[in-house]
């Protein structure tokens, strides 16, 4: 694999402690680019070995267009390894805040597909923003899913209003995707 896994613990800490180190030496505020390469989950053996433990099946045989209701459980159980990743940053950041008398906010740029693609992508937002894991949401008009088309700010504009966060409409500098 190219990449690591938000589902090792000891990766997430590593990213954790790189965000803290940064907000400690004096930045505004931390921004979590998760459109640069989408999914931010997918099949490593710390999500599938368990997944397949807890529910009898594996998860590299099921599909969205097979079984809807499945691949979304699986999609939603991969997506806490983000959910863990900003709750230990929070964890570390409240100390912080108070010890310095300023906020430091955490925006995630998330593609605005709609929550389900996010979901599917790895990113619980409906549930960040109840739990407060995040101030500020960044959308980009990434389009990475076919089956996902929605291009719709309005699902996020409404859990910003619900939950006191800020949305900033998406701004690509990347040529209009066509077909």
């Amino acid at each position: 694999l190219s990449r690591l896994s938000y589902a090792v613990p000891e990766y997430r800490r590593e990213r954790v402690e790189i965000l803290v180190e940064a907000a400690e030496v004096g930045c505004e505020g931390l921004c979590l680019d998760f459109c640069r390469q989408p999914p931010a989950v997918r099949y490593h053996p710390a999500f599938v070995n368990p997944w397949r433990e807890e529910s009898g099946r594996d998860p590299r045989e099921v599909t969205l267009s097979d079984d809807r209701d499945t691949f979304l459980e699986w999609a939603g159980y991969r997506a806490r390894a983000v959910t863990s990743l900003l709750e230990e940053l929070k964890a570390e950041l409240d100390p912080l805040r108070d010890r310095y008398l300023r906020e430091i906010p955490i925006q995630v740029r998330i593609p605005n597909d709609g929550l389900e693609a996010n979901l599917i992508c790895g990113f619980a937002v409906q549930q960040w923003c109840e739990r407060e894991l995040i101030d500020e949401i960044a959308l980009s008009e990434l389009h990475w899913l076919r089956e996902y088309q929605q291009w719709d700010n309005e699902p996020y504009l409404t859990l910003a209003r619900e939950h006191g966060i800020t949305v900033f409409a998406p701004n690509n500098c990347l040529p209009v995707q066509r077909g």
